[in-house]
């Protein structure tokens, strides 16, 4: 995926998912959605959301909506902010957080949603529970896999 600009210092600020969407009616609604995933806890990474917002809207001039997807498994890791500010001036960013952690507890409506997304939270919760163990993990693969034949989902 190419950076936001040509002009960004860092050769690794790379946006996850940045999308233009539409209403139900149709209607052309620019909203930049900027998606990023996050494996670990990293010190940076609020400041990483709000300076991939920032030059999304310097870029774009249209709202820029940020979502932090944690896969995580440190419970208490949560950021879902940005401050910073000085002699009087300060700037807050604030962005939503998904922690995939808090799924464990609704693997059953997991498992009856049609939706493509509990079905990727599903298999990234498995992964994390049969790490290191192939028999489980081969199994779980093998659920979900037929969980998904069960809700008309074909292979392709």
């Amino acid at each position: 995926m190419d950076r936001i600009t040509k002009e960004a210092k860092a050769k690794n600020r790379r946006v996850d998912l940045l999308v233009k969407v539409w209403l139900v009616t149709g209607d052309e609604l620019w909203i930049l959605i900027h998606v990023e995933i996050q494996g670990d806890r990293d010190a940076a990474f609020s400041e990483r959301m709000y300076t991939s917002q920032y030059r999304a809207f310097d870029l774009h001039c249209k709202p820029v909506i940020g979502l932090a997807i944690l896969t995580d498994e440190e419970a208490g890791w949560r950021p879902s902010e940005y401050r910073h500010g000085k002699l009087g001036s300060e700037v807050i960013y604030r962005f939503n957080t998904v922690k995939l952690l808090d799924y464990r507890e609704h693997l059953p409506q997991l498992e009856q949603s049609d939706n493509p997304f509990a079905v990727v939270t599903m298999a990234h919760l498995a992964a994390k529970q049969t790490w290191n163990r192939s028999d489980s993990r081969y199994s779980a693969k093998w659920y979900i896999l037929y969980g998904l034949y069960q809700r008309g989902f074909t292979r392709q």
